[in-house]
């Protein structure tokens, strides 16, 4: 870990920011900046790809909701039919 806070290409974000223990990944110190800025390909597709991911946790979240409420429904049937 150096100084930066940094190791292996991922910073760990400070407690202040109301992060602390998260991770963002750096660019390594040989990489530049691209210099077309909104018209960049790399930001589209690295925003393309995090709305994708929100979409995608969003759906699993749905999945796991409607599993739960099937493990709920089942659990209250099984308990339903053995105390007739």
């Amino acid at each position: 870990l150096s100084a930066s806070g940094t190791a292996g290409g991922r910073r760990t974000l400070p407690a202040e920011l109301g992060l602390a223990g998260r991770r963002v990944l750096t660019l390594p110190s040989h990489v530049d900046q691209c210099d077309q800025g909104e018209n960049c390909c790399w930001r589209w597709l690295a925003h393309a790809v995090l709305k994708e991911a929100s979409w995608l946790k969003e759906d699993l979240d749905a999945s796991r909701e409607e599993h739960n409420q099937y493990t709920r429904d089942r659990l209250k049937a099984e308990h339903n039919q053995y105390t007739r």
